[in-house]
């Protein structure tokens, strides 16, 4: 039987932990940053932008989760720019974060346990004894659930390396997936997947995608002369890789691939 992996006080996620004259607790943008797989603050920040945007879609107060911290001269070059997250901020960022990244979901299982954990300290305060025991009882049973959600994390990782590796062996410059890549992860031609696509309503006869599956396609124009030496236009499109798994969902569902 696997031995279950639980989030403790070893994690490098709590040495992060940074805590304010007034007690309340913070993580530093920029020291997550390396620790959820990103070199870069380029890279990093469209997590940080779409965890803002889910906190605002579910009426969660931005401000005081998503502090902008005063901006210090780094090493080399100006100021940085960072953030001071909440926990739950930092959770949101780790859920918004590269899924291809082992990294990032060790953060989503550390925050997303430590989040829980602080709900149900904060949600119940015993007034009795009995009250106190009804609340070991069910913190213990959600500790069960924590690991095992740790451990499903870790399978998941596991599990999701090879894909990573693929991911990185068919990465073009622009850091999209060339289709015929796509087509080998899948396990299917690269003829096929087109076929499938345009059959699907997700890409148009020029290969083009439909308006509703834009967001999942880079699109290279390019010019050409046809036999009687007109000028045609072609399109090329490349996949970005957090389509990867929509794109393979809607195939399965559709069954033009094996679950």
């Amino acid at each position: 039987m696997s031995e279950l992996v639980s989030v403790d006080v070893q994690s490098p996620f709590d040495s992060l932990r940074r805590v304010r004259p007034n007690a309340s607790e913070y993580w530093s943008a920029r020291d997550l940053m390396p620790m959820m797989g990103y070199p870069a603050w380029r890279e990093f920040k469209p997590a940080i932008e779409r965890a803002i945007c889910a906190a605002e879609n579910q009426a969660v107060e931005v401000s005081g989760n998503f502090g902008v911290a005063p901006k210090k001269a780094g090493q080399r070059g100006p100021a940085q720019e960072d953030y001071e997250l909440s926990r739950f901020a930092a959770y949101l960022v780790a859920m918004n974060g590269d899924p291809r990244k082992p990294e990032v979901a060790a953060a989503q299982a550390y925050f997303a346990i430590k989040t829980r954990e602080a709900e149900l300290v904060q949600a119940v305060i015993p007034e009795t004894f009995s009250d106190a025991l009804r609340l070991a009882a069910e913190m213990s049973d959600r500790a069960r659930e924590a690991e095992a959600a740790a451990l499903y994390a870790n399978e998941k990782v596991v599990e999701l390396e090879p894909l990573a590796a693929e991911y990185e062996r068919f990465l073009d410059a622009e850091g999209t997936l060339k289709m015929g890549g796509v087509a080998n992860m899948f396990g299917i031609g690269r003829t096929t997947l087109f076929k499938h696509l345009k059959e699907e309503g997700v890409l148009q006869p020029d290969r083009r995608p439909y308006q509703q599956y834009a967001d999942w396609f880079r699109v290279i124009p390019h010019g050409y002369k046809n036999s009687k030496a007109e000028d045609r236009m072609a399109f090329t499109p490349t996949l970005k890789p957090d389509a990867v798994d929509p794109m393979r969902r809607l195939l399965i569902r559709r069954g033009r691939l094996a679950a």
